[in-house]
Formats: structure tokens, C-alpha cells, sequence
């Protein structure tokens, strides 16, 4: 749903901001609420909320209006930042408009919080748009008919056709002198000033959210998973930090490709082949079922650039282990003696202490002599001739386990593991505490 949403902006058909922002929700929901229908209905809710409270809201003039929501919003916290902002600014929970409309801990960035304004502006009646400076969104509000925004009449030399917010930083208007003085502090070139007043495309700002998403996770990965104790890389308490990078990358890979249609771009400060070898490692390692995606919507944008063909090779590899055979792996008397636990059991880790569930085994370690060596194989106390089993962790990771590290564990029900467990298991059986394996046709005795 996110990847179409984003798909129909690259092809210049109009989209709202709340929906394109929220599309980075779709990436990292699990059981929480804010996707594209529940956005929606709690902006319908706050706007509705404003007019509870503002009984006289539509006898007001434009500029009373848009204060009006501008107060609503700081009030109960919906933009900009709770907390100190030294301290929360950079969290990547910031990034995604759902959590900031569902979620009382966590706050908005610039672009969500002048989504949320927009949205609930245009929901009751005002003109309004973002407006995307180097480094921060404002708003800009418009008449509308032949009123002023103080409800006087029009004339066509006004200067009251327009208003600027920045909801983000303050319920009051914003005069165009800080704007200026924005521009000038960044080294904007004054020829293009006016370029900044003016209504930002959702392409650009959507994009905007995509390198901040990249630029808060990436560094932040290790060869045994994310920095769990980190908390200065800002993704600590973040359910899915690789759905939220995976989804970054979508975008940038979708949003930053030349429109054919006029010749020009979306947004020329991302290099899209950057980041193509991280996106096929992403989907290699744990977005495997998205290869029909990829084909349909982002290989034919790739034609006559030469880093295409690693993507093209890596589904064409996807493919043809799609429809080799699976070897089957019979538990013969021999087998289960030299291998201990069934698919669908959940174990802790004895050293690393995560969750997982065994989707698979093989009676000695298969893989190759760099990744043994690499990850110490030989200095276990069984070392590689004992079993090994293929496990899904709790933060979504697939894992290459030794028997000696695995700790059985017997839960009432395993919760981390169970909005990730369909791919390979039936349900959850309470009575024997294991996952039901819909694996039979490589397992077929577990």
C-alpha cells in the first residue's frame, strides 16, 4: 500500500501529505494503530474536536482560524516537540506522522507537524500548503473568494492574501522577515527566494522524511544485530528500525527518479545509486517475498543505468531458488540423535539473550569457512559438528544458531514473536508451548 502510494507521486498524480507520510507508518504498524485509515480518522476526529470547542469557529476571519488551529495543535501537543528538544529532536520515532497523532510520548518533525496542520486546515475549510525552507517547514495559508484574511475586501494590491505559520516552533504567525533571515542564515543565493514562499511538492517533503529516516539508522548496525544499548543512535526503542529503513529506502529509490514527463526531478539532492546496494542487501537478508514488488514497480525505473543489473541478478537468483526443490530433511534415527530441537520450539540465546523461534536445522554448521571464521565457530565448546539450526529472532532478524547456545523456553505465548511467525508456522499451540510448523514439505517429522 505505502510503495503505490509513492508510486502515484513519482508518476505526478496528486496525493495528499498526511498519505505519503504516512506511508512510512505502513513499514513499522506491527499491533499499533496509524495506518493510512486510522490517520485519517484522527485528523477527522481533531478537526471535529476544534469545532466542538470553537462553537463560533466559522463566523471567524482567516487569520483567526488559522491561529485557532495553530493554538489547538501546541495545546495538546499534536506538533513539535515535548521534552527537551536537545534530547528528542533527533528521535526516529519523530519521523512518522502516526505516531505523533497516536502516541502522547512522542512528537513531530517539521514536515509531520505542518502535515498535521495542513490536513486539519483544508478539513475545515482554509487554503493551506506547506512551504519547505533548508532545513525546517513552515505553512502557508491563502484567501479564499474576495475576503482578506482579516475578512476585509480584497484588493489586488493586499498583502493580505497570505499568511505563514510555523506550527512546529509556535501558535503565532510568522512574519516573512524570519523566513528571510532563515534563508540568509543558510546561504541561500537571494535570486531564489521567492522559490521558498511557495507551496513545497509532497515529492520533495516526502523525500525530506526519507533521508532523515536513513540518517538516524544507518551506522547504527552491527554483525550481531542493532545497538541495542545505544541510545545515542536515536532507533533504541524503535519496534522495527529495519521496516523503517527498508521503507526509507523504497521512497528514496522511488521518489528521487526523473519525471520523465517534464525532464526535471522530484528532488535532486538524493543519489538514488547510493542507495541501491543497501536495499538489495535489505531485500536479500529480510524482505525476500518482495520480489514482486521490485519488479513491477521499481526494476523498469532503473532501465540504462548500469547498477540495475545487481538488482536484476538478485531476483533472478530469488527466482530459481523459489522453484528449486526443497531437500527434504527426514528425522531418521541417526538425525535424531545428533539433533536436539524441532522447528516451531522458542529458545533464548545464552549469550545474546533475544527471543526466537527454530524454523529450521541442518546436523552440522553448512555455511562457508569466511562466515565460521568470522563468527568464531571453532572456538565453541562443540565447535562446528554439532547441530545448527536456522531461527527468526524477535527483531525480525533470521539467524544461524549452535545447538549449544539455544536455551528452550516454555511460555504461555511467545508475544514478540507472534505477529512475525505466519511465514513458517501454522499457530501457536498452548498445550505443547511450540509454534505448529507449516513447513512439512522440508520438515516433514517436525
Amino acid at each position: 500500500m505505502a510503495i503505490k502510494e509513492w508510486f502515484r507521486i513519482r508518476h505526478g498524480k496528486e496525493q495528499s501529505l498526511e498519505r505519503a507520510l504516512g506511508a512510512f507508518d505502513m513499514f513499522i504498524l506491527d499491533d499499533r494503530r496509524g495506518d493510512f485509515d486510522e490517520i485519517r480518522l484522527r485528523l477527522d476526529a481533531i478537526a471535529k474536536s476544534i469545532m466542538d470547542e470553537e462553537p463560533d469557529f466559522n463566523t471567524k476571519s482567516i487569520r483567526q482560524k488559522a491561529l485557532t488551529i495553530a493554538a489547538y495543535l501546541t495545546r495538546h501537543g499534536l506538533v513539535g516537540i515535548r521534552g527537551n528538544p536537545e534530547h528528542t529532536y533527533h528521535n526516529i520515532h519523530n519521523n512518522f506522522i502516526g505516531f505523533a497523532l497516536y502516541d502522547s510520548e512522542h512528537s513531530s518533525l517539521p514536515p509531520q507537524s505542518a502535515a498535521i496542520y495542513c490536513a486539519i486546515a483544508r478539513r475545515l475549510g482554509l487554503q493551506a500548503s506547506p512551504c519547505a525552507m533548508p532545513f525546517h517547514v513552515f505553512v502557508m495559508v491563502r484567501v479564499s473568494e474576495e475576503v482578506d484574511l482579516d475578512g476585509g475586501t480584497l484588493s489586488s494590491s493586499s498583502d493580505d492574501s497570505y499568511m505563514y505559520l510555523d506550527p512546529f516552533n509556535t501558535d503565532q504567525e510568522t512574519d516573512v522577515s524570519v523566513m528571510a533571515s532563515l534563508l540568509r542564515s543558510v546561504g541561500a543565493p537571494q535570486e531564489h527566494y521567492s522559490s521558498y514562499f511557495l507551496q513545497a511538492s509532497v515529492g520533495d517533503l516526502t523525500l525530506r522524511t526519507s533521508k532523515n529516516i536513513i540518517t538516524s539508522i544507518e551506522g547504527s548496525w552491527r554483525d550481531d544485530g542493532w545497538i541495542r544499548e545505544g541510545r545515542a543512535n536515536n532507533i533504541t526503542f524503535l519496534t522495527d528500525p529495519r521496516g523503517a529503513f527498508y521503507g526509507a529506502l523504497w521512497s528514496a529509490l522511488l521518489l528521487s527518479i526523473p519525471r520523465q514527463e517534464d525532464g526535471g526531478h522530484l528532488n535532486t539532492t538524493i543519489n538514488r545509486r547510493a542507495y541501491l546496494a543497501p536495499f538489495i542487501e535489505y531485500f536479500e537478508n529480510h524482505f525476500t517475498v518482495d520480489a514482486a514488488l521490485i519488479e513491477k514497480f521499481l526494476i523498469p525505473t532503473f532501465e540504462h543505468i548500469p547498477e540495475s543489473t545487481a538488482l536484476r541478478e538478485s531476483i533472478h537468483v530469488m527466482r530459481s531458488v523459489d522453484i528449486r526443490p526443497k531437500v527434504v530433511k527426514a528425522r531418521t534415527e541417526h538425525v535424531s540423535k545428533r539433533v536436539r530441537y524441532k522447528v516451531g520450539q522458542v529458545f533464548r540465546h545464552r549469550r545474546y539473550g533475544y527471543m526466537a523461534v527454530i524454523t529450521g536445522w541442518d546436523i552440522e554448521c553448512s555455511a562457508d569457512e569466511q562466515w565460521m571464521q568470522r563468527m568464531g565457530v571453532r572456538d565453541l565448546q562443540r565447535g562446528q559438528h554439532q547441530s545448527f539450526y536456522h531461527v527468526l529472532v524477535e527483531d525480525k532478524t533470521i539467524r544461524y544458531v549452535a545447538e549449544e547456545n539455544i536455551e528452550i523456553m516454555m511460555p504461555v505465548e511467545p508475544e514478540p514473536l507472534m505477529p512475525l511467525a505466519g511465514r513458517h508456522f501454522k499457530r501457536w499451540d498452548y498445550h505443547s508451548r511450540r509454534f505448529i510448523s507449516n513447513i512439512k514439505d522440508e520438515y516433514p517429522d517436525d
